[in-house]
């Protein structure tokens, strides 16, 4: 009886379902799951290491001023650079890393998420194991660097990891500092700077010096330093080294170029290249020709308008005064004449003498002049001739009476 029913189907109320081909599923790789695990044993033991050994805040502390009183280490531990005509400043990655070693308990830097084309996804953090605090920024990197005002490709792996750890350093920085304390930080930048007013112990002046020719070998000159202190590198005082030594850094990293502190254009000639750069003239200064008026610009079109409107009438010239010359009245001229300034008319002279003299005197003058009777003088010349004649006829006259 079993033999015989062996093969009979049950009925369970659902309809049969073919069967179609089996899903493999893949097994985990071995060694993934061993590196998995170790990143989690790593984790968990540096958790527990950390709560086992707390910080002690204030020997961490003492541990950071020490290492800001050495002035190799003040020297690159801040950074300046210029943005909307304010100068900022503040710690650079080269103090927050070894004031996060000298707090304890952190674990920071950045990783390269993944590469897709000419971008990368990069993340920064920063990790206080002892709270369990963590900070991280996630942003993208361009393979392309600015130069010339413009972007350039970077080819080569070498190039590529030095531009991505050069803009991750920053948000790396950037988490130490929610991680850290303000006020530790505030204190490790106030001893840098007091370290570098006192400098290694040698006169002020030999500083400058030296200073100087540091900042010569990045093109920036005296001439361009006094610029921008605004007055000369003999009254440098101790508190505006640090913040040479700051531009200095920062032109010296690439994190800001020269001409966001310094002009160039007080940079004498030949110390310095700089083709973009024009010889500055001497504006022209157009005056007024009216008197009285100072008014000065130094626009042509300017003046014209001044003129325009303020004085619409042309200057007017004084008038030159008559000239005159000296007559001396002979005794035969007319009675009663005034002896004065007359005009050099010679109608006027022989005007005179025919009134003086009479019309005979007239007519015998003329005619012993021209030579032909009833002729009578048309140019001045003539004229001349004639009365000068009639007063030789009265001298002649007077002398016989």
């Amino acid at each position: 009886m079993t033999e015989q029913f062996g093969d009979v189907e049950v009925f369970t109320g659902q309809e049969e379902v073919p069967e179609g081909p089996r899903q493999m599923t893949a097994a985990p790789s071995t060694m993934a799951t061993v590196e998995q695990a170790r990143a989690i044993a790593e984790t968990q033991s540096a958790l527990v290491i950390a709560r086992a050994n707390p910080r002690d805040e204030e020997k961490s502390y003492l541990k950071i001023i020490k290492m800001c009183k050495r002035l190799s280490f003040a020297e690159e531990a801040k950074w300046a650079f210029k943005r909307g005509g304010d100068l900022l400043s503040g710690v650079s990655i080269k103090l927050m890393q070894p004031m996060a070693q000298c707090w304890e308990n952190i674990d920071f830097g950045f990783r390269e998420l993944s590469r897709e084309g000419d971008k990368s996804e990069v993340e920064a953090y920063a990790w206080d194991l002892e709270t369990n605090t963590r900070v991280k920024r996630i942003f993208q990197v361009r393979h392309y660097r600015d130069k010339g005002g413009g972007t350039v490709k970077v080819e080569g792996e070498r190039n590529k990891y030095e531009l991505i750890a050069g803009l991750a350093q920053r948000r790396v920085r950037s988490c130490l500092e929610c991680i850290i304390p303000s006020d530790i930080i505030r204190g490790a930048s106030q001893q840098c700077d007091t370290t570098l007013i006192k400098g290694d112990g040698r006169p002020i002046e030999e500083q400058v010096k030296d200073m100087l020719v540091a900042f010569q070998d990045l093109k920036v000159t005296k001439d361009m330093i006094e610029a921008w202190l605004q007055h000369k590198t003999s009254a440098i005082v101790p508190a505006q080294i640090p913040r040479l030594k700051q531009i200095y850094r920062s032109i010296k990293d690439g994190v800001a170029p020269r001409e966001d502190f310094f002009s160039l254009k007080v940079a004498p000639a030949g110390k310095v290249d700089d083709p973009g750069e024009k010889p500055d003239r001497k504006p022209t200064v157009h005056k007024c020709a009216f008197p009285d008026c100072e008014f000065e610009t130094g626009s042509e079109k300017g003046m014209k308008r001044h003129t325009t409107q303020q004085h619409p009438d042309p200057p007017t010239k004084p008038k030159e005064p008559v000239k005159t010359i000296e007559k001396e009245i002979t005794p035969g001229q007319l009675d009663g004449a005034v002896a004065g300034p007359v005009t050099p008319d010679p109608f006027v002279g022989l005007k005179n003498a025919r009134e003086s003299l009479g019309e005979d005197a007239y007519a015998v003058a003329c005619e012993s002049v021209f030579g032909e009777p009833e002729r009578y003088p048309e140019t001045p010349e003539e004229a001349k001739s004639v009365a000068v004649y009639m007063n030789q006829i009265a001298k002649s006259g007077a002398k016989e009476g």
